[in-house]
C-alpha cells in the first residue's frame, strides 16, 4: 500500500522522484471558454481532426480536455510549451514521448479525467463511472479469472457492482501500463505488478497499476495557469 496524499491544488512546477507516482484530476465540464480554447490551441492538427471526427458534443469536449490537459500536465514538468511536445504511438496505439525519461497514462469516464505520471517506470491508470445496472456477472463471467468470478457471486447485489469495477480498473490499468490494449486477455494473471485503488470522486473507481514498487503517491488537482 502506498502512502497517499488527498487531493491538493497542483503545482504549476511539478517535481517527481523515482519512488513517487503522481495523479492528476480534471473534473467536467470545465465552463470557462477561454480555458477550454486555450487547451485546444495546444493540440496538433491531427489531434484536432480526430476530434472533430467524435459524434457526441460532450465525447468531443472530454476528449479535447483529456488531450489538452495531458500536453499542460506533461509541459510543466519538462518546462517545455505544450504545443511543442511531440507523441510517438507504440503499435498498439499507447503514447509516449521519445528520450523522456516521463512515463504516463491516461483514463476519462464520464466527467472524470485522470492522468498518472511515473519517472521511472511504465504507469497505468483506470476510471470507471459505476453504473449500477450493469450486468456484471456475464461480463465477469467472460472476462475474469475463475477464483474473481466465483467471489462475485458470493457478495451481494450492492457489494457485486463496487467489486466488479474495482476488479475490472485493476485489469485495464495493467494492460495500459503494458501499453498492450486487449491483445492481452483480462482473465489472465495480475501477479508482478503493484497495484493501487485510489477514490476520484463519488461514483467512481480508479486503479493504478506499475511494474515496481513505489513509497509515495500524490494526487493533484488540475488548473489552468
Amino acid at each position: 500500500m502506498l502512502n497517499s496524499t488527498p487531493w491538493v491544488s497542483e503545482s504549476f512546477r511539478p517535481e517527481i522522484f523515482a519512488d513517487t507516482i503522481h495523479v492528476w484530476r480534471i473534473m467536467l465540464p470545465l465552463s470557462c471558454t477561454d480555458i477550454v480554447n486555450e487547451l485546444q490551441n495546444y493540440l496538433s492538427v491531427e489531434e484536432q481532426l480526430g476530434i472533430e471526427k467524435l459524434k457526441f458534443d460532450a465525447d468531443r469536449h472530454r476528449s479535447l480536455i483529456a488531450r489538452g490537459g495531458l500536453r499542460d500536465i506533461l509541459a510543466r514538468y519538462l518546462q517545455k510549451t505544450p504545443r511543442n511536445l511531440c507523441f510517438h504511438y507504440n503499435e498498439h496505439g499507447k503514447p509516449y514521448l521519445e528520450c523522456q525519461s516521463l512515463h504516463f497514462n491516461v483514463s476519462h469516464s464520464r466527467d472524470c479525467i485522470l492522468y498518472a505520471i511515473s519517472r521511472s517506470a511504465p504507469v497505468g491508470i483506470d476510471v470507471e463511472y459505476c453504473e449500477k445496472d450493469i450486468d456484471c456477472v456475464s461480463i465477469a463471467k467472460q472476462f475474469f479469472q475463475q477464483n474473481e468470478y466465483v467471489r462475485l457471486l458470493e457478495l451481494s447485489e450492492k457489494d457485486r457492482v463496487l467489486e466488479f469495477y474495482r476488479c475490472w480498473t485493476r485489469k485495464e490499468a495493467i494492460l495500459k501500463a503494458m501499453g498492450t490494449g486487449l491483445s492481452f486477455p483480462l482473465n489472465s494473471s495480475e501477479v508482478g505488478w503493484h497495484l493501487q485503488e485510489i477514490n476520484p470522486a463519488s461514483g467512481y473507481v480508479a486503479t493504478v497499476a506499475t511494474a515496481r514498487q513505489y513509497q509515495a503517491l500524490s494526487l493533484w488537482d488540475w488548473s489552468p495557469y
